[in-house]
């Protein structure tokens, strides 16, 4: 009689311990699966938003861009009181649109939009309203019109650039690798900010790249966005003269390789500067 009373109260308290463990799990699992889902549903949201500005920005700028390559004031005035108005909406979620970025996509996604993506915007946004305003005073087929024409070939490599964001965004919320789930990726597939650039390549990374190689020396080029036979000729020289296979294609290697040769003549040029002020204050 004993023995079955032992055997009645620890198949209780096993019952109980146990299925007090399993329903402990599955709510868990239940709890974790709810926040899951409710962190991607947030990241979507913050994605159409980013998307959606940036969308509406790039096409008020390409009208604003036709619309001075016509030549028409009507169309011009129009296209600008639209852009206009897209960049007060703009300016209006710009911080918060970083934020959420940053909060639910990481830290790489935010550089990539607040450091390319968003100065990219700014500098060809610069380019149309000085030639808005100064409109009058230029004469088609001068190097101001090569000039506009060059801002319409960098908003189309922004185009693309912008396209390849919204892939790995998507990817990303796909695989619900987003807000309190994001995981930083050692490999870098995927990532527009790492692609490698070769003839053909357009995008706001070609114009960076083209950036870089004036900086050390190997233009003259057009920051266009476009990965000519001009750039890739650049691209060679300054791979042949760092002692790299001179293919005119731009990978890891050479980057890196671009990265501390600036790093260098921005040490040189900081050391003559010091060298060049006095030891002591003049009185």
């Amino acid at each position: 009689m004993a023995n079955q009373v032992v055997l009645l109260v620890l198949g209780f308290v096993l019952t109980t311990v146990v299925g007090g463990v399993l329903g402990y799990y599955f709510q868990r699992r239940t709890w974790d699966a709810n926040r899951r889902e409710s962190e991607r549903s947030a990241a979507a949201k913050v994605f159409d938003d980013i998307s959606r500005v940036m969308d509406e920005r790039l096409y008020r700028m390409r009208l604003l861009y036709w619309g001075l390559r016509s030549g028409d004031t009507n169309r011009i005035a129009a296209a600008m009181a639209e852009y206009r108005a897209t960049l007060v909406k703009w300016n209006d979620n710009l911080n918060r649109n970083l934020a959420l970025a940053q909060r639910y996509f990481g830290d790489e996604v935010w550089t990539y939009l607040s450091g390319v993506l968003y100065e990219e915007f700014a500098i060809i946004g610069r380019h149309l309203e000085d030639w808005f305003h100064r409109r009058e005073d230029r004469e088609r087929g001068s190097a101001e019109e090569a000039r506009l024409f060059l801002s319409g070939r960098r908003l189309q490599a922004l185009g693309n650039d912008i396209f390849e964001l919204n892939r790995f965004m998507i990817a990303m919320i796909q695989r619900g690798e987003v807000g309190l789930y994001f995981k930083a990726r050692k490999d870098e597939g995927g990532r527009p900010w790492r692609t490698a650039l070769s003839v053909g390549s357009k995008s706001t990374q070609v114009a960076d790249w083209q950036r870089k190689l004036i900086r050390i020396g190997c233009g003259p080029l057009d920051v266009d966005g476009w990965f000519g036979q001009a750039t890739r000729a650049a691209t060679a020289a300054f791979q042949d003269a760092s002692g790299l296979e001179p293919d005119g294609r731009v990978g890891e290697l050479t980057r890196s390789t671009m990265e501390a040769a600036l790093a260098a003549a921005a040490g040189v040029a900081s050391s003559s500067h010091a060298a060049e002020r006095p030891a002591h204050d003049s009185m």
